[in-house]
């Protein structure tokens, strides 16, 4: 783990979910000879976002610093380790979970933002993280059924947390169209700005009135 822990009002946990090893979690080997995994592009995104915080000086903790794969079980008991230790220190603690998307429908695409089922602390959190995704012009793939922007699921890493945590899948893999575009450069920096953005307002809120309500 990487802690980068200052007198920020917040800390946000930061989760590049999979690994090298994990199976199946890679793109297609396209007609140029290109492919993407998973593991890598999760890490990319991440390393970004937090040097947008370094520059801030927003406190938090890469769960997973490792390429190689870190069970579901060990990131939710790290995460709740590092809550465990420092609820005392942080008005707000909570995890964001970065995922690239697949799909067997190849022409599948889009961004989607996720919650646990139900009401939750994290749900304000994944609307502004789904309002900022959004900005950057892709298809933004939502739950119709509850009025919520954010999608909702029993994820592990969102069920099994005891803070507030949110996942989000940011382009399909799967899409060769879309993959193409999620290995260049400018994309990456958009979606960890997007990230970044959301960790940033809270970071603010919490300064100016210690509630997101």
């Amino acid at each position: 783990m990487e802690k980068y822990l200052t007198k920020s009002k917040t800390l946000v946990l930061l989760d590049a979910g999979h690994g090298s090893e994990t199976p199946g979690k890679r793109s297609p080997v396209w007609s140029d000879g290109k492919q993407l995994f998973e593991w890598a592009y999760n890490r990319v995104i991440v390393r970004y976002i937090k040097d947008y915080l370094k520059l801030m000086g927003v406190s938090y903790v890469d769960i997973v610093t490792e390429n190689n794969d870190i069970s579901l079980t060990e990131r939710v008991e790290r995460a709740n380790s590092i809550y465990i230790k420092h609820k005392d220190d942080y008005e707000l603690i909570y995890l964001i979970s970065i995922h690239g998307n697949a799909a067997k429908n190849e022409k599948a695409n889009g961004i989607e933002v996720f919650t646990s089922i139900g009401q939750t602390m994290a749900d304000p959190i994944a609307e502004m993280l789904y309002k900022e995704l959004k900005k950057i012009g892709w298809r933004m793939r939502k739950d119709v059924q509850d009025g919520d922007n954010d999608k909702e699921a029993k994820f592990k890493m969102l069920t099994d947390t005891i803070m507030p945590a949110v996942l989000s899948e940011n382009g399909f893999y799967t899409n060769e169209e879309e993959c193409h575009r999620m290995m260049k450069f400018e994309w990456n920096m958009e979606v960890a700005r997007a990230h970044y953005r959301t960790i940033f307002e809270i970071e603010k809120i919490y300064v100016r009135k210690g509630s997101l309500k």
